[in-house]
């Protein structure tokens, strides 16, 4: 019996496929269909994405040499800020650098941040010797890294180094 699927290509006269590349071109896009409709859903305007595929806003800010984010006011440079309402605002308070931001779309977010190092290589155990959080909702948001530590002890010296090493912060948000 001959595959439905086959009868639907175009294929020209004294082409040569092979049957093994035919199958696997055809497993291939049925793949790349079912994984398509997997992540859309059909709602009232038709065919809807309703997952935070694409980033609705993305700043890129460095911290302003001399000065580092252990510093009690360190100044912080919005190189580019795209998507937020305003441009993000950054405070420092109790031994937390916190970067806040506002967005049009109210739902919850999704938050990718990356970190630029001073240094050539990162010297430390990244879990151990950087805190930091992000959260947002109702469209605010905002991006908190601890400076140094008040509650282990003997780790306070490396997060305040690891707070200095931090040169740059790349943070891309995502609302439902």
């Amino acid at each position: 019996m001959i595959d439905p699927k086959l009868t639907s290509l175009k294929i020209g006269d004294g082409e040569i496929v092979s049957v093994e590349a035919l199958h696997e071109g055809i497993d291939l896009f049925n793949d790349f269909r079912n994984a398509m409709l997997a992540q859309h859903r059909f709602g009232k305007a038709g065919l809807v994405h309703p997952s935070p595929l694409f980033a609705e806003a993305v700043a890129y800010l460095t911290v302003d040499i001399p000065g580092n984010l252990a510093d009690s006011s360190p100044n912080l440079t919005t190189h580019w800020a795209e998507g937020f309402t305003s441009n993000p605002r950054f405070r420092f308070q109790d031994f937390w650098a916190t970067i806040e931001w506002e967005v049009e779309r109210k739902g919850p977010q999704l938050i990718n941040v990356g970190f630029e190092w001073a240094t050539a290589q990162y010297p430390y155990d990244f879990y151990w010797d950087i805190r930091w959080r992000a959260s947002g909702i109702g469209g605010k948001g905002k991006l908190e890294i601890a400076t140094e530590n008040r509650v282990e002890e003997g780790r306070g010296d490396r997060r305040r180094a690891t707070a200095q090493d931090i040169r740059g912060i790349l943070i891309v948000v995502r609302t439902f």
